[in-house]
């Protein structure tokens, strides 16, 4: 069997409550989890737990980011 030339495209995806997943090429270059926690710092603000506020990553339409992975094609 011939070995592929390229291999299988990776993909990063973030997850937001109640919107759609935002997913992005791979970049070999850094781990899953740097790319993952690099984007979410550029797209939200962390707070810490209020009365009224859970603490998380938020946007600034106020969506919550519960999450990331790595996913290959």
């Amino acid at each position: 069997m011939a070995t592929p030339i390229f291999s299988a495209m990776k993909f990063l995806v973030i997850l937001i409550l109640a919107a759609e997943p935002i997913i992005l090429p791979f970049n070999n270059a850094l781990t899953c989890f740097e790319q993952g926690q690099a984007y979410i710092e550029t797209i939200a603000q962390y707070y810490d737990q209020t009365d009224t506020l859970n603490q998380g990553w938020y946007t600034e339409k106020g969506k919550l980011v519960y999450g990331f992975y790595c996913d290959i094609e």
